[in-house]
């Protein structure tokens, strides 16, 4: 069943109140924290997504870690 296709673009790491965190961390976990809030609202789910770009500003092996290991938690949570 094909469902209705939504686009999100540009989500960032900042809280509702549009405060950016300082660290990466925080910034990192309140993008998949917003994007699973999309997905809520829309009554979908990460196993919906067909495609995922992920730009990451000032990249370092630190910052990878972290993206790697959000990632890992969203595969394992949907696909056990």
């Amino acid at each position: 069943m094909l469902k209705n296709i939504i686009h999100i673009v540009g989500q960032g790491g900042e809280y509702c109140s549009g405060m950016m965190p300082a660290d990466s961390d925080t910034q990192c976990h309140l993008v998949f924290q917003n994007i699973q809030t999309i997905l809520n609202a829309m009554q979908i789910d990460w196993v919906d997504i067909a495609t995922m770009v992920i730009l990451v500003v000032e990249h370092n092996r630190h910052k990878h870690k972290q993206m790697i290991k959000f990632m890992r938690y969203i595969v394992l949570k949907h696909h056990h």
